[in-house]
């Protein structure tokens, strides 16, 4: 399962082979963002996984970061 956020922080299962994505955001908690989905995913997983959501054409989309604000700031270095 390939979860998505999209125009105006919508989230979605993609579905990369038939170049579509199911919207879910209205099963998710409180109406709730992917970060929302991925802290509550023992209860959100087989809704999503079972969901009949509209169906929307992926290169009519705009994909948006996974989590466009998450909750502290994110810091990497890379050494070699």
């Amino acid at each position: 399962m390939k979860l998505v956020t999209f125009t105006d922080e919508r989230v979605g299962v993609a579905e990369l082979d038939r170049e579509i994505v199911r919207d879910v955001t209205d099963l998710l908690p409180d109406g709730g963002g992917l970060l929302a989905a991925i802290e509550s995913w023992d209860t959100v997983q087989p809704a999503l996984e079972s969901s009949a959501g509209p169906e929307l054409p992926l290169k009519q989309l705009r994909l948006l970061a996974p989590i466009p604000r998450p909750r502290r700031n994110i810091f990497c270095v890379g050494l070699n």
